[in-house]
């Protein structure tokens, strides 16, 4: 498995891909994750990563993954819970799916110790109405 590469485009997508890595190649201590991470970056996070790091000791990987959304992403957290709380399903259910985990995925950057049980009661929420009402329904 390689590391992922990144450039400034798509930060969330990178660090849930960096995330993985971490997982899977448990070898990392937390203090190396984010040199290791820095060695892939490219253009201008490259050139952004040179300038944060001056002056300041070496982050943690929760900073620094903070640090490199507030810089990348067109989204802050707040937007984010605010698009997952308003979701609603509007077609099939697999295409709801698909977007609350995708939302799921991007929040549980910037909060981690989010329950699984916020996620199931908010993916139940967004049901339409008619969902569940088979017999003895609603």
């Amino acid at each position: 498995m390689e590391f992922p590469k990144f450039e400034g485009d798509g930060p969330r997508n990178w660090i849930i891909k960096c995330n993985r890595y971490f997982q899977i190649v448990s070898t990392f201590l937390e203090e190396q994750k984010v040199p290791h991470a820095s060695v892939h970056m490219e253009g201008r996070a490259e050139l952004w990563y040179q300038s944060f790091m001056e002056g300041i000791e070496l982050p943690t990987w929760s900073q620094f993954t903070t640090a490199t959304l507030e810089r990348f992403d067109d989204h802050n957290p707040e937007v984010l819970v605010g698009e997952f709380n308003k979701l609603q399903q509007k077609g099939n259910v697999t295409t709801y799916l698909k977007k609350i985990e995708e939302l799921k995925s991007h929040m549980l950057i910037f909060y981690k110790d989010l329950p699984e049980e916020f996620f199931l009661a908010s993916f139940i929420s967004g049901l339409r109405d008619d969902i569940g009402e088979g017999e003895g329904g609603k």
